[in-house]
């Protein structure tokens, strides 16, 4: 059988599980995502399965979208990551609502606030811009 890993073409024997393909890579092997999602290592191969392998120690933007691809599915993902959202004000709530979407996904935020952050709304903030 044919699967795809890290975007290589890749051929298994049928039956292949989760674990015997983790002793073919690397020992930074820290789970694998099948399709978008996150499966044990007792999970059974199939034949044009799509296998993302996260590894320990490692964080980069591939690995954030099969997660997020994870989380909701292939298609919300899409149009999650092609939405443009506007936020005007990033004080108490706007700072916070920003963070959140960048967290859910969204690429293309359009943030304005031509307020100061100063000692008296410093509790309500999460960043500042100079």
């Amino acid at each position: 059988m044919f699967i795809t890993v890290d975007g290589k073409k890749t051929e298994l024997s049928e039956g292949t599980s989760i674990s015997e393909l983790r002793e073919t890579q690397t020992s930074d092997f820290m789970y694998a995502l099948v399709n978008g999602r996150h499966e044990e290592s007792d999970y059974v191969l199939s034949d044009g399965d799509t296998i993302h392998i996260v590894k320990k120690g490692c964080s980069d933007e591939e690995t954030s979208e099969h997660s997020l691809i994870q989380r909701y599915s292939v298609e919300k993902f899409e149009k999650i990551s092609k939405a443009r959202i506007g936020i005007a004000g990033l004080g108490g709530i706007g700072s916070h609502v920003a963070v959140s979407l960048v967290r859910a996904g969204i690429r293309d935020l359009v943030i304005a606030d031509f307020d100061c952050v100063d000692i008296t709304n410093l509790s309500r903030q999460n960043y500042s811009m100079k």
